[in-house]
């Protein structure tokens, strides 16, 4: 079968915006990269690691607007006893998606019995590299 050279120019020009489609802008990266930085060093239970992937006066909230706790000190006394307590602490990304400087993680987390994983979802907002608001959907 011969194909018209004319015919196999316009659909590859057709495909050249669906490649872009699937590559991330840099906001997107570096909204990735922010989230997944504090995921690693949440899962290491490296404290200090994990609040330096977020900015000073970082916000917490359980959504759509309920604010639970503001900076990293605070964020520092919900975590600390927790990374020392928890020799199993782990999360796992179910599913992902990021949208301009938002990601949005859907969460399955061992808190203390690897057989009964809680399920969480969050909205990550990145502001300069770093995560400036967390926002929990409620359980």
């Amino acid at each position: 079968m011969k194909l018209n050279c004319t015919f196999v120019f316009v659909l590859l020009m057709a495909m050249i915006p669906l490649a872009g489609f699937a590559q991330k802008n840099d906001l997107e990266k570096e909204a990735l990269r922010a989230a997944h930085k504090q995921l690693d060093a949440y899962n290491n239970r490296d404290i200090e690691a994990f609040l330096d992937a977020y900015t000073d006066d970082v916000k917490v909230y359980t959504f759509p607007g309920k604010l639970n706790y503001e900076g990293k000190e605070a964020m520092r006394k919900v975590y600390e006893g927790m990374f020392e307590r928890l020799t199993l602490l782990h999360c796992t990304i179910v599913s992902e998606i990021v949208k301009g400087n938002m990601v949005i993680h859907e969460e399955s987390v061992v808190f203390d019995d690897p057989d009964n994983p809680r399920h969480a979802v969050c909205i990550y907002i990145v502001e300069n590299g770093k995560i400036a608001e967390a926002h929990f959907l409620p359980k």
